[in-house]
């Protein structure tokens, strides 16, 4: 592949690398989908012509990347996860609370 084309491919991963970013930031997962595919194609269309050492940087960038999106998952999954147990643990405690209330309405009604 000559110079110029080269180029066009290495301005084109750093722009889609940008877009990744700031698609998985804004937690835009079909977008990040689709920025996912286009890197794919694009990489897939010039491995053949581009020798991968010559991509090398850009695919070591891509990689970290792509492992910063999985650690942010991985945040965001956790902060979730204790978000659903707490709201499960509050549930658990109304419902006792609930369970204590119809019971005592029941020893009320028993007593008149």
């Amino acid at each position: 592949m000559a110079a110029d084309g080269l180029w066009d491919v290495k301005k084109e991963l750093v722009a889609l690398r940008e877009e990744l970013v700031e698609a998985s930031e804004q937690r835009n997962w079909s977008l990040v989908q689709e920025i996912d595919d286009d890197i794919r194609l694009l990489l897939e269309s010039v491995l053949p012509e581009v020798k991968q050492s010559e991509l090398a940087g850009l695919i070591v960038e891509l990689k970290q990347t792509y492992q910063a999106i999985l650690t942010g998952c991985g945040v965001r999954r956790n902060e979730l996860q204790e978000k659903m147990d707490g709201m499960r643990n509050k549930k658990g405690a109304l419902k006792g609370y609930m369970d204590s209330v119809a019971a005592g309405n029941r020893e009320l009604r028993a007593q008149a």
